[in-house]
């Protein structure tokens, strides 16, 4: 699969969880072009402009980053990783809360179609039990993910998901997304995660290049 270089080294994912195609498009070329491995078309994005927000995105990066369709399926997951992969996506999301019978169909259908799947675990009560369970389901990673409403609730992040991570099977990748800085990646980097995903600090910055940058080098730097 062509997304198995994810396993070497630790990378930034850009999410664009926006609504304005024209600002996903600038910022997606932006990442792209400073070094972020995958670009994300976000929820919000594609749930307003439908899968032609993943094609746009996929045309502005090329072949200088993957691109994650975050479709977050949670019925008919032959369909929409179908329809994922026909706008160019290199990968695409499924609830982990999702019936098995979803995740397993979206798993077969993505290894078929040469896509990626992670199942992202947001709602999930033991994250865990289920990261096992989708492992063998062919699951490709899981996203641990803090979700914008449990951060402004409890003002938690991501930060708090290094331990979890570390029990995570062997041979899955691992995201964690859920208010990510460059200073917060510093501090967990050093746990078994894969890929930092990173929004806001990156979409809402005056100088949205610069922030990738620094993102970058947090995770880079020893």
């Amino acid at each position: 699969m062509p997304v198995d270089d994810l396993y070497r080294g630790k990378h930034l994912q850009v999410a664009l969880d926006l609504t304005d195609i024209k600002d996903a498009i600038s910022i997606a070329r932006a990442s792209a072009e400073e070094g972020a491995k995958i670009v994300e078309a976000g929820t919000p994005l594609i749930k307003k402009y439908g899968m032609a927000a993943v094609a746009e995105i996929k045309n502005s990066v090329g072949f200088n980053s993957y691109v994650l369709a975050d479709i977050k399926a949670a019925d008919v997951g032959e369909l929409e990783v179908d329809m994922a992969a026909d706008a160019g996506a290199d990968a695409v999301t499924v609830l982990g809360c999702a019936p098995d019978s979803t995740i397993k169909a979206a798993a077969n259908e993505s290894k078929r179609r040469g896509v990626a799947l992670f199942v992202d675990m947001l709602g999930v009560q033991d994250p865990v039990k289920r990261a096992h369970e989708v492992y063998e389901a062919g699951a490709k990673g899981v996203v641990l993910h803090v979700g914008i409403d449990v951060q402004r609730e409890l003002g938690i992040t991501a930060e708090m998901l290094g331990n979890v991570a570390s029990l995570m099977p062997e041979g899955l990748l691992v995201a964690v997304a859920g208010g990510l800085t460059a200073e917060g990646i510093s501090r967990i980097k050093g746990e078994r995660i894969n890929i930092f995903i990173v929004g806001g600090a990156i979409t809402k910055s005056k100088n949205y290049r610069e922030s990738i940058r620094r993102i970058i080098k947090s995770i880079n730097d020893p």
